[in-house]
């Protein structure tokens, strides 16, 4: 999931508050993205970002194991069979984004 729909999902980033989050780590997808995220975050904590406390970073895959998780839970769910049925009581919700087409 993008932060842009984690944030739309969560109404503008107020389940980030209500948890009391006080670290979002976010999976790096390069500087241009990254800022975007940022101005995302912003303006979903705004007006006072600084007074929720949160602090949030960027970071590639092998600088935080916990970013693999996401990555392996939805490998094998996506896989199916009998590895579907492994991870299944981990994954709480499924949100198809239907045919997603690659640029060359």
């Amino acid at each position: 999931m993008t932060v842009h729909a984690f944030v739309d999902e969560s109404r503008r980033g107020s389940y980030l508050l209500k948890q009391r989050c006080q670290r979002l780590v976010l999976e790096s997808r390069g500087p241009s993205d990254d800022h975007r995220d940022a101005r995302t975050l912003a303006a979903a904590l705004a007006p006072a970002p600084s007074a929720s406390g949160l602090v949030y970073e960027h970071l590639r895959p092998y600088e935080d194991p916990l970013l693999w998780i996401p990555d392996a839970v939805s490998w094998c769910y996506g896989a199916g069979g009998d590895w579907r049925r492994r991870v299944s009581p981990l994954v709480e919700r499924v949100t198809d984004l239907g045919a997603v087409e690659q640029t060359p």
